[in-house]
């Protein structure tokens, strides 16, 4: 379960502004958004998930991605299906809605609804402060790095090609191992009446899983493990109205270790 007290500490020292109550999207504010990453960039690489069953579930609670001490640009990565880093940051109202941005036009699915904040570990960097980073690009918020890595649930992995080795048109085209993290919501935004914009906007948490499972091409999809993990995420911070949409079943993604052979 997330730390209350670091919940705490992010809005004690973030303040809290007024977000507007039920499932109307409601535009907040943002700053100048980030370009695509620059292919020029080195990303660690890290060794490949053991067989085709532990793309569909995500790490142990003990274990992290392991390096393997080798650092190649973008453009490589995805022509060699190499295996990097990235994080996901997902912030959420008392009203159970997900914070969500439109993908910007030259990213890859441009146009369509996406993470609250995401971004791909550089050479060197740690997930927490990646986290950070993309945040304060994103949507500008100025965190704690040691209270936002309080915030990190999970790690999924994520390819592009499906169990039996085909392509899936609908999945982004790069392996990664997404850290995912939750962050409440409201917080304090720095110069909030100039960047408003009708690209960030709260989703209800419902919407946000139907379109997922029903392919809606509005959004870029997320597989089923990853959505069970966010809403076990969101469930289990128990402050939020959100008490998942499947009411009368009892949660079934606790986290357990994962047997290796």
């Amino acid at each position: 379960m997330l730390a209350s007290a670091a919940l705490n500490v992010l809005i004690a020292s973030q303040g809290a502004i007024r977000i507007a109550p039920g499932n109307v999207r409601v535009p907040i504010p943002s700053i100048a958004r980030k370009s695509s990453p620059e292919l020029g960039q080195y990303y660690d690489l890290y060794a490949a998930p053991r067989d085709a069953a532990d793309l569909d579930q995500p790490l142990p609670i003990n274990m992290q991605p392991r390096p393997i001490g080798v650092r190649k640009r973008l453009n490589d990565v995805e022509r060699e299906n190499d295996w990097i880093r990235s994080v996901h940051v997902w912030f959420v109202n008392d009203d159970g809605e997900v914070l969500m941005q439109k993908r910007e036009k030259g990213e890859e699915f441009a146009g369509k609804w996406d993470v609250s904040c995401r971004g791909e570990l550089t050479a060197a960097d740690s997930t927490s402060k990646a986290a950070v980073k993309e945040i304060s690009d994103d949507i500008g918020l100025r965190m704690d790095e040691k209270s936002v890595e309080l915030m990190k649930f999970c790690t999924v992995p994520h390819s592009p090609v499906d169990a039996n080795g085909n392509r899936m048109p609908f999945a982004e085209r790069v392996n990664e191992y997404q850290d995912m993290y939750v962050i409440p919501a409201p917080v304090a935004v720095k110069n909030l009446d100039r960047y408003l914009s009708n690209d960030v906007v709260f989703v209800p948490c419902e919407e946000l899983f139907r379109a997922w499972i029903e392919y809606d091409p509005a959004y870029v999809w997320r597989p089923d493990h990853y959505r069970h993990e966010l809403e076990a995420a969101i469930v289990r911070m128990g402050h939020f109205g959100y008490s998942g949409w499947r009411n009368n079943e009892p949660d079934p993604y606790v986290y357990r270790p994962v047997a290796r052979r």
